[in-house]
């Protein structure tokens, strides 16, 4: 399929071109991740990893780039989701980190 086709079938996928489609595979590689508690591994408040026993793992999640969106371990969420974990409110955190926790949202950085 060109990349028109494959473009216009993931757009079924959402209501809207804001929504950030992605292959349905990745909500399945998601699910797993979450099932199996490695999700988020890069934040040391919710997977309980030091940044020292954490960095083996991002550099191979670094290796495939499937890997780190299955298991929330991409940026700019990353960084985002640090942000707002130390620094937010409880409102931001609310209606912002636990969405991309769990990673039903994505975030962006602009200057």
């Amino acid at each position: 399929p060109t990349v028109d086709a494959q473009t216009a079938e993931l757009m079924k996928t959402v209501e809207d071109r804001t929504q950030c489609p992605e292959p349905p595979i990745m909500k399945e590689l998601r699910a797993q991740a979450k099932a199996r508690g490695i999700m988020n591994l890069f934040l040391p408040e919710v997977c309980q990893l030091s940044v020292l026993e954490y960095s083996p793992i991002a550099e191979i999640l670094g290796m495939n780039q499937v890997a780190n969106l299955a298991m929330n371990c991409s940026a700019p969420d990353t960084g985002n989701m640090e942000v707002l974990e130390r620094y937010g409110s409880r409102e931001q955190k609310k209606t912002w980190l636990e969405p991309l926790l769990n990673g039903e949202i994505r975030s962006a950085y602009a200057m």
